[in-house]
């Protein structure tokens, strides 16, 4: 019974000791993937990885992609998410780059009806430059309600019927997006420019049709608004003018602040030239006056050289 008992002992030992060495020649492998998914789930807004949109993005690990992240026309952005925690305060002008990625994950856009404007619309017009320079041939794209134009060769853009509220411009060139900015449109008694967290207020004169902006592309997508001004009303203006012009006249002479339109040595609507003042109202060509006098010298002399002849008769 003792050998029996002993020779189960041995074999339990050994096994065990087969099973330690096994355990710690072996080899633990797991496969780490070299990209992860980004699900977007953003219902009234899009969101757009290097220009271009979509609902589902693949990026390398460990990358930090950035995501440009707006709203579409009719909607503002309430919330952001990314796998349910809230990144809102995250997102900079427009814009917010992801920590390195090292898992999958869902980025979720809660958006709301953009509010109904009860002001009178303005012209928002400008300028897109670039390193000092204008921009020909960029595509901006003016939204809450949709408004897209080109710049042309001095980088110059014009949107009618803009309505007071919160607004951004997109700036696409060659099918990539190259700038963003966001604004609020607002009405003040004069045009002004202001920056709170990462969000231009521009405020339009209510007495003028629009505002001017002069906007400047960035790097890395960003675009800012250097300067504004106001779009003035062209019968405002010409009537501005013409006050301006008729109180800065000052006549020359008395002549000329009575016949303002023929000064010395201009010319008439008929083609005469005056060289020595304003018309006097004789017309009459002075040339037949001389003609007139000369033969009547020649006549009288004529009489006077008859008379004598008879005398010496």
């Amino acid at each position: 019974m003792k050998r029996i008992t002993t020779l189960l002992l041995s074999l339990l030992l050994l096994f065990s000791m087969g099973i330690t060495v096994f355990a710690g020649d072996a080899t633990i492998s797991t496969a780490v993937p070299g990209s992860h998914t980004i699900v977007v789930n953003a219902d009234g807004a899009e969101v757009l990885l290097d220009g271009v949109p979509g609902t589902l993005f693949t990026v390398e690990r460990l990358s930090c992609p950035t995501f440009l992240i707006r709203s579409e026309s009719g909607k503002d952005i309430t919330r952001i998410l990314l796998n349910g925690e809230d990144i809102t305060s995250r997102v900079k002008e427009g814009y917010y780059i992801l920590e390195p990625v090292y898992e999958d994950k869902t980025l979720t856009v809660i958006t709301k009806d953009a509010g109904t404007a009860q002001n009178k619309t303005y012209i928002v017009q400008g300028t897109v430059s670039r390193n000092g320079k204008p921009v020909q041939n960029i595509t901006l794209e003016l939204r809450s309600t949709l408004k897209t134009d080109v710049t042309d060769k001095d980088g110059k853009f014009s949107f009618d019927d803009v309505e007071c509220g919160s607004h951004s411009l997109t700036a696409v060139e060659n099918g990539k997006t190259v700038g963003y900015v966001e604004f609020v449109l607002t009405e003040s008694d004069n045009v002004n420019l202001s920056v709170s967290n990462d969000t231009y207020t521009v405020a339009a004169d209510r007495d003028e049709i629009g505002i001017n902006l002069m906007l400047n592309l960035g790097d890395g997508g960003t675009m800012s608004i250097e300067n504004v001004t106001a779009v003035q009303d062209d019968q405002n203006s010409n009537n501005e003018n013409q006050e301006s012009t008729e109180s800065s006249v000052t006549p020359t002479s008395a002549a000329n602040s009575v016949y303002p339109a023929y000064s010395a040595g201009s010319t008439s609507t008929s083609g005469t030239s005056y060289t020595s003042g304003p018309p006097t109202g004789d017309h009459t060509n002075v040339m037949s006056w001389i003609v007139l006098m000369f033969l009547s010298v020649v006549g009288m002399m004529a009489v006077m050289g008859y008379h004598k002849r008879n005398c010496k008769k």
